[in-house]
């Protein structure tokens, strides 16, 4: 992709219990030279979460922790270090009705991008983040 589509030395944290989802967003986010980790579920998020991230991909509906909680935990912990800046999160979603899009918002979700994921979509929009505060 050369330079220009480069997210060099970006930090990801990918968090779905899919493990197809998972794959994929790795695959993509490694080929723009992202750093990924990889969570199954959104209480392994929260406790992976160690402010060092540059962007979250959440999903939304997992067992056990859906992303809407997970994300307000997280969003707590920044809280609860005075971060200035908080982490930017995209929210991932099959079922991306007005509901569940309020849902992500009211949790702190920045942007919501539904599955499958368009890859070339998803280059454009990191490519546009201010992601290394």
């Amino acid at each position: 992709m050369g330079s220009k589509g480069s997210l060099k030395g970006i930090k990801a944290l990918v968090v779905d219990d899919a493990q197809v989802v998972q794959a994929a967003l790795q695959l993509i986010l490694s080929e723009l030279d992202c750093e990924v980790t990889v969570a199954g579920s959104g209480q392994q998020a929260i406790d992976l979460f160690d402010f060092s991230f540059d962007v979250i991909f959440m999903d939304f509906v997992m067992p056990g922790m859906n992303g809407d909680e997970a994300v307000k935990a997280i969003r707590q912990k920044e809280k609860n270090q005075n971060k200035k800046n908080s982490t930017y999160i995209i929210g991932l979603t099959a079922n991306n009705s007005e509901e569940v899009n309020r849902a992500c918002m009211d949790a702190g979700i920045n942007t919501v991008i539904e599955k499958p994921i368009n890859p070339e979509a998803l280059r454009k929009l990191l490519s546009e983040l201010d992601l290394k505060n």
